[in-house]
């Protein structure tokens, strides 16, 4: 018998209105609760837990941001189990391969929005701003000056940036002072936890 938590941590905006919830997910065994780069195994029980909770009751009204590694992008079957409303983050270990950057432009024309997680522009990788409606940077692991001149390189009209592990109020005023759109971490809210048992075969 396995335990699958699922657990939602609100994304707000400047005003801090809530416009979103990214959406964690683990299994008993996984004590860090740490969706990067998932196993299929989990993003099934992700799946399957979206479907049991409902998908109302995970993120009402607004988009569930998830966590998708580029094997589980790459699988036909991944965009079927997907809410309509959903935001998919390209995750940061991603090798952004051109089979990925094919897959994220049929995502996108196929009228989800997309968010580059933890990201940092890479000769690698920098070809994928374009398909990007949302750019994550994680600052608590990026020095100010880091925060700064990515901010500045990546700011444009038709891109939103998101700040996240804002852990703290001087986290939050130094983004704050930035032109991010929105924000993420423990300042802004902590997860809120689902769990239901599944036995896994």
């Amino acid at each position: 018998m396995t335990v699958l938590c699922l657990s939602r941590q609100p994304i707000v905006d400047r005003d801090n209105t809530i416009i979103g919830y990214e959406l964690l997910y683990r299994d008993n065994h996984d004590t860090q609760g740490s969706p990067e780069g998932c196993p299929q195994s989990l993003a099934n029980g992700l799946f399957a837990a979206l479907s049991h909770i409902g998908e109302d009751q995970v993120a009402g009204q607004f988009p569930p941001f998830i966590n998708l590694s580029e094997e589980l992008l790459l699988l036909p079957e991944v965009v079927a189990l997907l809410p309509d409303n959903a935001v998919i983050e390209v995750v940061k270990e991603s090798d952004f391969s051109p089979q990925l950057f094919e897959r994220v432009v049929e995502l996108k024309d196929a009228g989800f929005c997309i968010s580059l997680d933890a990201f940092e522009p890479t000769p690698q990788n920098e070809h994928f701003i374009p398909l990007a409606d949302i750019i994550q940077l994680d600052v608590a692991n990026m020095t100010p000056e880091k925060v700064r001149m990515l901010v500045k390189q990546l700011s444009r009209k038709e891109l939103s940036l998101m700040a996240e592990q804002v852990e703290d109020v001087d986290a939050y005023s130094f983004c704050r002072a930035l032109p991010f759109d929105y924000f993420q971490g423990f300042y802004c809210g902590k997860p809120e936890l689902f769990g239901r048992k599944r036995t896994l075969h």
